[in-house]
């Protein structure tokens, strides 16, 4: 029976472009908790790791890459499968790579491999470069700057990935709302705002890598923001084309 490739998504353009870039390389079985648009995949319910780990047996899966996105708060609701209970209960911090740690040891256990999201996503990782053709200005380099200072700071509570900054002023740090509602609650507070979104130095590349596309571009636009600086190596930037299209806009 051939090897396959297991691949977590969810019903976002990101786990579309992963799918269809893994498929094109090997055998995939993709699965989630939620229905998608993109492709059929293999619906479990919130939670069943015990129910994962027994077809990805099934389906002779060797590796296995998480792309989907599960909200933080999701770990508080109720409705979450027995197994995962179970597995929740075991672990002490629920720190969201602490966690995926824990899922890791899971698949280690079962002979699966994680993979690393920059081995699959490697044509779309964010480059050292100015992408827009206007540069940012001295002013909005001193606020990327302090940017990446507060988040070098905080990145051990994993608080967020995100922070806006106006004139050296901290306006919005992420929380487990993430980086768009982070944007469009710094839009209340004031234009011209600097987004900078960071990895860390200690940010596991097997899971959820920071990512930008059209959509935070959009809702930079709506809510009046100036720049968006990434981390370069470590951030995914999905329809590239169209998201610098919405920038120089």
């Amino acid at each position: 029976m051939e090897e396959k490739t297991g691949l977590f998504v969810s019903a976002d353009r990101l786990s579309e472009y992963a799918l269809q870039t893994l498929q094109k390389k090997r055998a995939v079985f993709a699965f989630s908790f939620e229905e998608t648009s993109f492709a059929p995949v293999r619906i479990f319910a919130f939670g069943d790791i015990a129910g994962i780990l027994s077809a990805l047996r099934k389906e002779n899966v060797s590796s296995l890459a998480v792309i989907g996105r599960i909200s933080p708060s999701s770990v508080f609701k109720e409705g979450i499968h027995p197994s995962g209970k179970e597995f929740l209960a075991g672990e002490t911090r629920w720190k969201g790579e602490d966690l995926m740690s824990g899922v890791d040891s899971v698949m280690e256990r079962a002979g699966i491999r994680v993979l690393p999201l920059t081995e699959i996503l490697r044509d779309i990782i964010a480059c050292e470069k100015v992408y827009t053709s206007r540069k940012p200005g001295e002013g909005e380099l001193a606020d990327i700057r302090t940017g990446m200072s507060l988040l070098d700071r905080i990145m051990d509570f994993r608080a967020g990935q995100a922070v806006a900054v106006r004139k050296g002023m901290i306006v919005a740090v992420e929380g487990m709302e993430g980086t768009d509602s982070m944007i469009r609650r710094a839009g209340e507070c004031c234009p011209g705002f600097t987004v900078v979104k960071m990895a860390g130095r200690k940010k596991d590349g097997r899971f959820d890598l920071p990512a930008v596309g059209p959509a935070t571009a959009q809702n930079m636009a709506m809510a009046r923001a100036g720049v968006l600086a990434v981390e370069a190596g470590k951030t995914i930037l999905l329809d590239e084309e169209k998201t610098v299209s919405i920038c120089e806009k």
